[in-house]
């Protein structure tokens, strides 16, 4: 898929400033998003459960931690950047609870669908990528471009993509529903 610089490059042209050739050049506009890149992709990830950045982890119990509310405190994954679910789906958001990078909870065991902080752009869905470099642009128009309004049209182009994401999730997600409930049916 995009190199960091080619999303860069996206974010610079949707404010109409000139590209990088490089994340070490000696230029104003690789500095600041060089400055800025790694914070504002975790934030990004955060904002929507992309597929590329989904995993699951069986959570290790650490009861040198004290949880006061519940029985166990099991600690994340240090790659994760937000719970997504617990696995199995029966699992209620009111059987837990994130604190200080453990979840606290009174389940056994605990397995959980997580977003990973994914570093790797060329695991980058396309939608992501359209996504992340108008959040980028949102967080640099001010600075490179002077105006005010900038920040607003590339907070709507995220927001629109952000929108066709979500829509192609619950796409998907009917569509695997679907295809197994017929693998389902033709096995009976």
């Amino acid at each position: 898929m995009a190199s960091k610089v080619q999303i860069w490059n996206l974010a610079l042209r949707f404010i109409g400033e000139t590209p990088v050739n490089s994340p070490t050049e000696d230029d104003d506009n690789a500095d600041i998003l060089s400055d800025i890149y790694d914070l504002s992709r975790q934030a990004a990830l955060r904002q929507f459960p992309w597929s590329f950045a989904l995993d699951t982890a069986e959570l290790a119990n650490d009861s040198s931690v004290d949880s006061p509310d519940y029985s166990y405190a099991y600690l994340l994954p240090s790659d994760s950047l937000y719970i997504v679910r617990l696995i199995p789906p029966g699992a209620t958001d009111e059987t837990y609870q994130i604190r200080n990078r453990h979840m606290h909870t009174d389940a056994t065991e605990v397995y959980v669908e997580y977003v990973r902080d994914e570093e790797d752009t060329t695991k980058f869905d396309s939608l992501f990528i359209q996504a992340f470099a108008y959040y980028l642009a949102s967080q640099i128009a001010i600075t490179r471009t002077g105006k005010a309004d900038m920040v607003q049209l590339m907070t709507n182009g995220y927001n629109r993509v952000i929108s066709m994401a979500r829509g192609m999730n619950a796409s998907e997600s009917r569509l695997q529903h679907t295809q197994c409930n017929s693998l389902v049916t033709a096995r009976d």
